[in-house]
Parts: C-alpha cells; sequence; structure tokens
C-alpha cells in the first residue's frame, strides 16, 4: 500500500478514488501491487489517516536524503563522462587543446618568454632530397624520436622508390630507430644526442661515464679509474610508449669503500 500512495503521488494522484481506478487500470499500478486484488477507495484512506500519516515527516527526511545522494550520483556520472569524453579525444598524446582538439601541446624552438612555455602545435615533419622535399606529414606526437617509423612507412607506401640513407638529426636517435631502419634494409645516419657533448673536456674526463671506461668483452665487465671490476648484475626490461620492449644491463662495481675518487664517480642516486 506504501508504494502505491507513494507512486501516486508522483504522478500527482491524490484522490482515493482516481487511486483506486488506476490500480485496476494503470498497468504501472498493477505491478506494484505484484497480483494482489486492487484497493478501494475506502481502504486507501483508512491507510493515509492510521498509518501514512503517522510515519509522512519520517519519510519525507529519507526522502530527501536520497535525493541528496541521487543528486551527488548524478554530478558524480557527469564528471565520469566528461573524463572518458577527455581520455577519448587524448587517445595516446599525453595533452590536447581546448580549442582545437587535434592539436598537442608541444615546447617551441621560439620561446620569447624564455619560461619553457607549452603551445598548443602540430609537429611537421618533411623529407628533403638534393634541397627537395619529397615527403611531408603532419603528427600530433610533440617529439621527433616517434616520428621517424610511421614517417617512413608512410613514404615507401606512397612513393614508388625507396631511400636506402636515412639522414636525420639527434632529435630521431633511438633504439628502436635504428633497428627498424636496419631490419628495413636501410643505412641510418642519425646524430648522436650526446654528439656535441661527448666533444667536451668535462665530459672527456667524467669518470663515472661507461664511455671513459675500459670494457673487457670477454668478461663482460668495465673497468673503473681505479681499476676496480664493474660487473654485470641484471637485465632490465621495459617498454616504450609504442610497445618496443628494451633490455638494458645493470652494471655494479662490487666494492666502492674507501676509494678516493668515489664522490667523482657517483653522484646523486646513481
Amino acid at each position: 500500500m506504501f508504494k502505491i500512495v507513494v507512486y501516486a503521488a508522483m504522478n500527482r494522484i491524490y484522490s482515493c478514488r482516481d487511486i483506486e481506478s488506476a490500480c485496476k487500470r494503470d498497468i504501472n499500478f498493477m505491478y506494484l501491487l505484484e497480483g494482489k486484488p486492487a484497493p478501494d477507495h475506502a481502504t486507501i484512506a483508512r491507510f493515509l489517516s492510521l498509518h501514512f500519516s503517522q510515519c509522512s515527516k519520517k519519510t519525507l527526511a529519507e526522502v530527501t536524503g536520497l535525493l541528496k545522494d541521487l543528486e551527488t550520483l548524478e554530478g558524480y556520472i557527469a564528471r565520469l563522462k566528461e573524463y572518458n569524453q577527455k581520455i577519448h579525444t587524448c587517445g595516446d598524446r599525453n595533452s590536447y587543446s581546448k580549442t582545437d582538439p587535434d592539436a598537442t601541446f608541444m615546447r617551441m624552438k621560439e620561446d620569447h618568454m624564455l619560461n619553457g612555455q607549452l603551445k598548443p602545435a602540430y609537429n611537421l615533419q618533411h623529407g628533403v632530397d638534393s634541397e627537395y622535399i619529397t615527403w611531408l606529414d603532419v603528427t600530433q606526437r610533440p617529439t621527433d624520436t616517434r616520428t621517424l617509423i610511421p614517417f617512413l612507412k608512410d613514404m615507401e607506401e606512397h612513393l614508388p622508390f625507396r631511400y636506402r640513407d636515412i639522414v636525420a638529426d639527434a632529435g630521431y636517435e633511438s633504439e628502436e630507430n635504428y633497428l627498424f631502419i636496419e631490419g628495413n634494409g636501410q643505412v641510418a645516419f642519425i646524430k648522436p644526442n650526446n654528439y656535441e657533448k661527448a666533444k667536451t673536456r668535462r665530459y672527456k674526463k667524467d669518470i663515472g661515464r661507461m664511455e671513459n671506461m675500459e670494457y673487457d668483452k670477454e668478461r663482460d665487465c668495465y673497468i673503473c679509474s681505479m681499476g676496480k671490476e664493474i660487473q654485470w648484475v641484471y637485465d632490465r626490461k621495459e617498454k616504450t610508449a609504442t610497445g618496443y620492449r628494451r633490455t638494458t644491463s645493470v652494471y655494479r662495481c662490487g666494492d666502492c669503500k674507501g676509494c678516493p675518487r668515489k664522490t667523482e664517480c657517483i653522484k646523486g642516486n646513481n
């Protein structure tokens, strides 16, 4: 009976005779009756005066609390839909512009404020042969490293020939790019990231860098400036954003205690 009265009020049916009529004709009221016979108007009036009036305030308080919870839940659902939409728009990127969803926030070379400010932009890639632009591509990726392989694949798909020598600057250097070019039967001429730094005196005298240590290929270990062995410990498996699986070998010195050059060799968390 309580369900019948509440549902009738929700549909703006307040007369006992109208509620009785609805119980006999409306399928929604019949569902609430759960197969029981429809009550007459006298029974409904008696329930309202003897039972419902005694708990009306308590019911109103519970309904108010329920409505508050529903309002909070609707707010969470709206925020969840907004987050899902943003994730869908972002895709495999880490950002996008609200005014131009296809643009990604990137660091510009022309930084007039000198604060490294990010701005929405596109990454334009172009291939040049004998001073002529032979291919173009516009990507959403903020760095050049992940653009080389898609650029080469797209170029080979449309051009009737394939270039043997691939020349690129330091921004395209990565193990994945090297292996792809080699596996594709091409030759990579990519400037190393540390090319300019490696020519400095400070870099060459840094005893903590593996490039400045002697490597024993047979024993697979490095020899530091003090003659101690830095041996292989384990291989670390990593997966890049493109899905490429990379293996990095970790080496460690057995004992650095009491070494007079320890502060020169080990810096920070190294």
